[in-house]
């Protein structure tokens, strides 16, 4: 766990592109297991952080919202969503950032038209580098622009993948500054770490939607064994 940690944290220093590491079945799993111990300890910690907070400034609990949350939409469709879209345009730049933008473009539009259309523009999208030969001339210059500047687009995504739980956070309170601090740092974190898996393991796009629904599951673990 602690070597984990180490390359986690010296990737963190200088994100690159290299030769990903195929991984057999035992080795997976023991990747998987000790992927969820770091996030169990971080979680711990962080929760310490927040409670401290809370007691010391003598503020109301947050109503987090997300407990109440549908099983599926957590554990199952958050993951592979979030994933696909902060994740995936981390390797193989330049579709897999068609089939993001055309994700994106779904979630934007399936409340505003007809479901059909809405997916029919986001496949579109999806496409266009397969389709249109103005974009393809674009793909060597695009890749080789992501190649030397990737670190903004880690980090970018990142940063995005923490805003977007402050945007969906049911109750964002008063308390503005702390609000922000637990919607936003804990998934910040949490994602780097989904994007350094992803780009430092064959097939990481996997263990990263697997990581990260394992994670989510964590909270539901009391409610299951209630049963």
């Amino acid at each position: 766990m602690g070597i984990i940690f180490k390359e986690f944290v010296i990737f963190l220093k200088h994100p690159i592109i290299e030769k990903s590491d195929a991984l057999s079945f035992g080795k997976s799993i023991s990747f998987i297991i000790k992927s969820i111990g770091l996030y169990v300890i971080f979680t711990l910690l962080y929760a310490i952080i927040v409670g401290a907070l809370y007691f010391l400034l003598d503020l109301k609990v947050t109503d987090f919202g997300s407990k109440a949350t549908q099983f599926f939409k957590i554990v199952i469709m958050a993951p592979v969503i979030e994933e696909l879209l902060f994740r995936l345009p981390l390797k193989n730049f330049f579709k897999n950032i068609f089939i993001s933008l055309g994700i994106l473009t779904f979630l934007f539009l399936r409340d505003n038209m007809p479901l059909v259309l809405a997916i029919s523009l986001g496949l579109g999208v999806v496409l266009l580098p397969y389709v249109a030969k103005f974009i393809r001339k674009l793909e060597g210059r695009i890749n080789s622009f992501i190649y030397h500047h990737y670190g903004v687009l880690f980090y970018f995504l990142a940063f995005s993948f923490g805003v977007l739980h402050i945007l969906n956070s049911e109750s964002f309170t008063s308390d503005l500054y702390l609000s922000a601090f637990i919607y936003f740092i804990h998934p910040l974190i949490s994602g780097l770490y989904f994007a350094f898996i992803r780009v430092r393991l064959k097939y990481g796009i996997i263990y990263s939607i697997l990581v990260h629904a394992l994670t989510n599951l964590l909270p539901f673990l009391p409610i299951l064994l209630r049963g």
